[in-house]
C-alpha cells in the first residue's frame, strides 16, 4: 500500500548539468565533516569544562553542590525540552495530516496563465523530516534556556514564611519571594511556547500549500480549527497571566511607592478580572465560530479584546490617577503609604535601627579630649586608607610585581589596648608590565603574592611616614605583643589573580623573599607549595581537560610539572565565593584578617530580592555583582572566609531567621557551616558590611519617618552629605557612642536636610561583641545649627592660616592632599578632623602634614592631635573672652592699660613647642588694651560696626551660606584692623 507521503507528483523536465568538477565533490565533503564534528567538537568541550568545574568543587569540598545544581539543571532543561518537543511534535504532526487530507492543491488557477510561476509546495516526503528536525532544535533551545533558571525551582522547593504580609491581599511576602518567580517563568515559557508552535504550524501549512495566497488565496477549513485551538489555549494561558499581574501590583514601583496604590486597586484591578473573563470567553467564541467559519465574529471579538486591553489596562487607570487620585493623593495613597514604610523597613532591616536625641554642645575641654577619652582620640586616624594606599605602595612593595590594595581598617588587641590596626596585603601586581613575558613567568613562577603590612593610623614618625608594626620581607614585626606574626605568608588566594597558575612545578616560583633566606641578600628567592589548594595534575586526562578549558595547549606539551604540580583558578575571593554560591550578593570590599599566623579573607555575602511587596527598591551597585541592579530585600546572612594560602571556603550562616538563607540551606545542606563554629579569634575581627550600611542609609534617610503626612510631604527627608563633589561615604572609626562604657569599631555616616548643608543625624553601625549588627541614630536638634561636613570642610579650605600654608606649600611639583573629613561623638559634641598631605611628584609618596580639627565653628591644626587641640582650647579660650562682656574689654573703653592677651586662661601646662593656633574662619577679638588710647565715641562706633559685622555672619551660618559666613568675618577682620590704624594715630 503506498504511503501518503510519496505522492507522485509530475517532474518539470531538468536542465543540462554542467558535469561537477572533483573540487566540488571535495568541497562537499569537507562542508558535511564540518557539521558532523563541529558539534562533537562543542559537546566534547562542554564535557570537559564540567569536569574540570567537578574537580574544583571537589577540591573546595563541595561536589555535592554542583551536583544538586547541574542535576536540577538538567532535570529543568529535559523536562522542558521534551514537553517543547511533544507540544512542537504533535502540532507538526496534525500539520501534515491536514496536509495531506487536503491533496487537491493545483498547481494553476483554471484558465491562468501557464507561463505564470507555479505555487511552491514543499513535497510531503521532504516536509517530515524537516519539521522533526525544527522540532528537535526548538526544544533544545529552550531547554538549554529553562536549564539556566534552576534558582527559581530550588527557592519554591525551600521556601518557609516571612512574617511579613501585603496589606492588600494578606499574603506572606513567601508567596511574592518564592512562589510568584516560579508561576511567571511558567506561564511566560507557555506563552512563548505557544507562539512558537503556531508560527511553526502557520510556516508548514504556508509550505504545503495549504494556506496560499497567490494565485488564489485560499486557507483549508481543518487548518484553520487547528490553529483555532492553538490561539484558544494562549488566551487561557493570558487569562492566567492576567491573574498574575493583580498579584504583581504588590511590587509594582508604577506608583507614589513600591506597592498597590488605590489606582492599582479600584481600577487596574479590576481591568485585570474584566481582561481574564474576556479571554477565556473569547478562547471560547474562536473556537466555536472559526469551524463555523463565521469570520466576522472572531475578527470582532479579537479586535474587541485587543482594544480593550488597551483600555481597561492602560487609558482608564491614567484617567483614574490624573483626575481621582492625583489632586488627593495624600488621602488615596495613605494606605499604600503605611504598608510600604512598614515593609521597606522590615525589607532592610530598618526596624532595629534605635533613634536618640542629641544634642551637640561643642563645649568639649582638655581632659575630655586628652584623658577622658582617650581611647577613641589615640585612634583616630590620622592615615586616609586611600593616602596610605599610595603609601605604603611606594614604600613596602619592595618588588616591581607587588603592589596593595586599599588598606583594610580594622582593630587589634596590642598590649592589653584596643587599637585600629589598618592591614594591607601585598599581592601580585595584575600590571601589564610588572610580570615578565612569557608562559613560564606568568604560569609557573610568579604565582602568588608575599605577607601584609600593618600600620597604626593614628600615629607618625618624624619624616611623616606611618607607623609600621608588620613590615618588608619576610614580614617582620617592629614590636612584641602584636599577634600579627605570619607562619604562612604567602598570598595565593586574594582581590587579585584572575588568571590560572600552576604550582608545584620543576620551576621555582618567586617569593620576593622566603623564610629560608631571611638575612641573606637574595632578590629572587624561590619556594614551593606545600598546601592543599588547587587541582592535581595527575593524569594525562586532566592535563587535556584544562588545556581545553583554559585553551592553552601548553599544559598539554610543558615538561615542567611533577607528581606535585596543581593548577589553581578562580583565585579572587569574590569569584570564589560567586562560583561557590551563584545565588548571593557579593560585597565588594572584602577585608584581610591575620589569624594565627595566616591571612584570612572575610567576604561578607547578602541575600537579596526584587520581590518583596510594598518595600521600595535600591540600586546595589556598590556590590561586586551589583552592576546596576535594583533589590528591596538585603539581609548580610553570609560571612565567607577563605584561607590565603590554600583557598579553603567556608560560608558561615549569620542570619538564621532569613527565609531566604532557609531556602538554601535546606537544598544546600553541608554548603553553610553554623555560626556558632566561627572561631572567637575570626569572630573579633567581624565587620558590619560596607555595602549593606550603604543601602540602609540610602533607605533611613527618607524611611526614618513614620508619619504618612511628612513621609508624603518629605518634611523631614534627609541626604547623604556631598564633600568636595563627592558622597561622603561611610567610614569606620573606633569610638563610644554616647552612653556607652566602652569604644567600639563604628561605621558612621553623618547626614544633612534635604538641600541643606547643615548635620542633622549621625548615624553608626556597631560591630563588636553582642552589639554586633545594631543601628543607632543620634538625632541632632533642628533648632540649632550644627555644622555639617561640607560646611566644615568650606571653613577649613577658607581659613586665612590653612589657606595661607597650602599656598605655599602647592607648587610645580608639590600637590596638597585633603584627607578624609571624620566626625566623631566626643561626650555630648561632635568633633570634626581630617589630615592633610604633602605629595612631591617626584617621590610619589604622600607625607603627613597637619592635622585640622573643628569644634563648633572653630578651627586649628598641628602636628599632631594634641597640638591640634591646644591650639584648638587656645582660640576657643579667646573667643569667649572676647565675647564676655564682663571682661576687662569694659575697663578698656575707660582708658584702662589692662594689656593681658584674652587667650591668658588657657592652662599653664600647655607643653611648649605646640603649633601656633591656626586662625580659622573666626577672627580673634581685640584684647582689652588694644582700644585704650580709643575715645569711647570712636570704641562705640568700632564695636557697634564689628557688632554688626558679627550678627550678619551668624544669621549667614544659620541659614548654611558659607560663602557670606566667611565674607562677614573678614569685614570683622577689616575693621578690627582699621580700629587699630585709627588708636596708632596722634590725637
Amino acid at each position: 500500500m503506498q504511503d501518503d507521503d510519496d505522492v507522485v507528483r509530475p517532474l518539470r523536465p531538468r536542465r543540462a548539468q554542467r558535469p561537477q568538477a572533483r573540487g566540488g565533490r571535495l568541497w562537499r565533503w569537507r562542508g558535511r565533516i564540518i557539521v558532523l564534528v563541529l558539534p562533537l567538537l562543542l559537546i566534547i568541550g562542554s564535557l570537559l569544562r564540567f569536569y574540570v568545574d567537578l574537580l574544583w568543587f571537589d577540591e573546595v569540598g563541595q561536589r555535592d553542590v554542583l551536583v544538586t545544581r547541574y542535576g536540577w539543571s538538567a532535570a529543568m532543561g529535559l523536562g522542558f525540552g521534551l514537553l517543547t518537543f511533544a507540544v512542537l511534535f504533535a502540532n507538526f504532526t496534525v500539520a501534515r495530516r491536514v496536509a495531506r487530507n487536503d491533496l487537491y492543491v493545483p498547481f494553476l488557477n483554471a484558465g491562468a496563465d501557464p507561463d505564470a510561476p507555479e505555487q511552491p509546495v514543499v513535497p510531503h516526503f521532504v516536509l517530515k523530516p524537516v519539521l522533526l528536525g525544527v522540532a528537535a532544535l526548538v526544544a533544545v533551545i529552550s531547554g538549554l534556556v529553562m536549564s539556566s533558571r534552576w534558582e527559581v525551582v530550588l527557592r519554591f522547593l525551600g521556601r518557609s514564611d516571612f512574617g511579613v504580609d501585603d496589606p492588600h491581599f494578606h499574603r506572606d511576602a513567601s508567596f511574592y519571594v518564592f512562589t510568584m518567580p516560579l508561576l511567571e517563568l511558567v506561564t511566560h515559557a507557555l506563552q512563548a511556547l505557544l507562539v512558537v508552535t503556531a508560527l511553526g504550524v502557520v510556516a508548514a501549512y504556508v509550505a504545503t500549500g495549504v494556506i496560499r495566497y497567490t494565485p488564489v488565496p485560499r486557507v483549508a477549513r481543518t487548518a484553520v480549527v487547528h490553529l483555532s485551538w492553538l490561539v484558544a489555549a494562549f488566551l487561557v494561558v493570558s487569562a492566567a497571566q492576567y491573574r498574575l499581574s493583580m498579584w504583581d501590583l504588590a511590587t509594582s514601583a508604577r506608583g507614589y511607592v513600591a506597592g498597590a496604590g488605590w489606582t492599582d486597586v479600584h481600577a487596574r484591578i479590576p481591568g485585570y478580572w474584566l481582561m481574564l473573563v474576556a479571554s477565556l470567553v473569547l478562547a471560547v467564541v474562536i473556537v466555536l465560530y472559526a469551524r463555523r467559519e463565521r469570520w466576522r465574529v472572531v475578527g470582532g471579538s479579537v479586535v474587541g479584546w485587543f482594544v480593550a486591553s488597551i483600555i481597561v489596562t492602560g487609558v482608564v487607570p491614567a484617567l483614574v490617577q490624573n483626575v481621582l487620585v492625583e489632586p488627593n493623593e495624600l488621602d488615596r495613597e495613605h494606605k499604600v503609604i503605611t504598608g510600604n514604610i512598614a515593609n521597606t523597613r522590615a525589607a532592610f532591616g530598618l526596624g532595629v535601627i534605635t533613634t536618640t536625641p542629641f544634642k551637640d554642645e561643642a563645649s568639649l575641654d582638655r581632659a575630655a579630649l586628652l584623658t577622658d577619652n582617650a581611647a577613641t582620640t589615640d585612634n583616630l586616624r590620622l592615615w586616609s586608607p586611600f593616602v596610605l594606599r599610595d603609601v605604603v605602595h611606594q614604600e613596602q612593595a619592595l618588588r616591581r610585581y607587588y603592589t596593595f590594595n586599599r588598606p583594610d581598617v580594622d582593630r587589634y588587641t596590642i598590649d592589653g589596648d584596643y587599637r585600629q590596626v589598618m592591614v594591607s596585603v601585598r599581592e601580585l601586581d595584575p600590571g601589564n608590565n610588572a610580570i615578565s613575558n612569557g608562559w613560564t613567568n606568568e604560569r609557573l613562577a610568579y604565582t602568588h603574592g608575599y605577607g601584609a603590612v600593618a600600620t597604626l593610623p593614628n600615629e607618625v614618625t618624624r619624616q611623616g611616614k606611618p607607623e609600621y608594626l608588620l613590615r618588608n620581607l619576610p614580614p617582620k614585626t617592629t614590636q612584641a605583643g602584636t599577634g600579627l606574626d605570619l607562619k604562612r605568608p604567602e598570598v595565593y588566594f586574594g582581590e587579585n589573580g584572575n588568571d590560572f597558575v600552576i604550582v608545584g612545578s620543576k620551576q621555582g616560583e618567586i617569593s620576593g623573599s622566603s623564610q629560608e633566606d631571611a638575612g641573606k641578600d637574595d632578590t629572587s628567592a624561590r619556594s614551593h607549595y606545600t598546601g592543599a589548594g588547587g587541582i592535581r595534575m595527575s593524569g594525562f586526562g586532566r592535563r587535556i581537560a584544562f588545556a581545553s578549558t583554559f585553551r592553552d595547549p601548553r599544559i598539554l606539551f610543558s615538561g615542567q610539572f611533577t607528581s606535585k604540580s596543581r593548577l589553581m583558578f578562580r583565585r579572587t575571593v569574590t569569584e570564589r565565593v560567586h562560583e561557590l554560591a551563584p545565588f548571593l550578593e557579593i560585597d565588594g570590599d572584602p577585608y584581610a584578617v591575620i589569624e594565627k599566623g595566616r591571612i584570612k579573607w572575610i567576604v561578607d555575602a547578602y541575600t537579596t530580592s526584587d520581590r518583596f511587596p510594598y518595600s521600595n527598591a535600591v540600586n546595589v551597585g556598590t556590590t561586586a555583582q551589583g552592576g546596576g541592579r535594583d533589590v528591596n530585600y538585603m539581609r548580610n546572612s553570609v560571612k565567607a572566609v577563605i584561607d590565603a594560602y590554600d583557598g579553603d571556603i567556608t560560608l558561615y550562616a549569620m542570619d538564621e531567621k532569613d527565609p531566604i538563607l532557609g531556602a538554601w540551606r535546606d537544598i544546600f545542606p553541608k554548603l553553610f557551616t553554623d555560626k556558632s563554629k566561627l572561631p572567637e579569634e575570626l569572630r573579633a575581627h567581624l565587620r558590619y558590611p560596607e555595602d549593606l550600611f550603604e543601602v540602609q542609609t540610602r533607605q533611613w534617610k527618607r524611611y526614618h519617618m513614620s508619619d504618612v503626612a511628612d513621609f508624603y510631604q518629605h518634611e523631614d527627608e534627609w541626604e547623604v552629605p556631598s564633600v568636595s563633589g563627592a558622597d561622603l561615604k561611610a567610614f569606620y572609626v573606633l569610638a563610644k557612642l554616647p552612653g556607652e562604657a566602652k569604644e567600639e569599631l563604628l561605621l558612621i555616616r553623618p547626614m544633612t536636610p534635604l538641600t541643606k548643608k547643615n548635620m542633622v543625624a549621625y548615624m553608626a553601625a556597631r560591630s563588636d561583641g553582642s552589639n554586633y549588627g545594631k543601628i543607632t541614630t543620634l538625632r541632632l536638634s533642628t533648632q540649632e545649627l550644627t555644622q555639617g561636613p561640607s560646611q566644615v570642610q568650606a571653613l577649613i579650605k577658607q581659613d586665612t592660616d590653612v589657606s595661607r600654608q597650602v599656598r605655599e606649600w602647592t607648587t610645580a611639583n608639590n600637590t596638597v592632599i585633603y584627607g578624609d573629613l571624620l566626625v566623631l561623638p566626643i561626650d555630648k559634641s561632635l568633633l570634626y578632623a581630617q589630615p592633610i598631605y604633602l605629595e612631591n611628584q617626584e617621590a610619589a609618596i604622600p607625607e603627613f602634614q597637619k592635622i585640622v580639627v573643628a569644634l563648633g565653628d572653630t578651627i586649628a591644626w598641628g602636628d599632631t592631635f594634641p597640638s591640634a587641640v591646644e591650639s584648638l582650647l587656645a582660640k576657643r579660650a579667646d573667643d569667649v573672652g572676647a565675647s564676655d562682656p564682663n571682661t576687662d574689654q569694659g575697663s578698656g573703653a575707660e582708658g584702662g592699660t589692662n594689656d593681658t592677651p584674652s587667650g591668658s586662661d588657657t592652662p599653664s601646662d600647655t607643653p611648649s613647642g605646640t603649633d601656633t593656633p591656626a586662625g580659622g574662619n573666626d577672627v580673634p577679638r581685640p584684647a582689652p588694651g588694644d582700644f585704650a588710647d580709643l575715645s569711647k565715641d570712636q570704641l562705640a562706633k568700632v564695636l557697634g560696626d564689628v557688632s554688626a559685622a558679627y550678627d550678619r555672619a551668624d544669621a549667614c551660618q544659620r541659614k548654611g551660606d558659607t560663602v557670606c559666613y566667611a565674607e562677614a568675618l573678614e569685614q570683622v577682620e577689616r575693621l578690627l584692623a582699621a580700629a587699630r590704624e585709627t588708636k596708632a594715630k596722634p590725637a
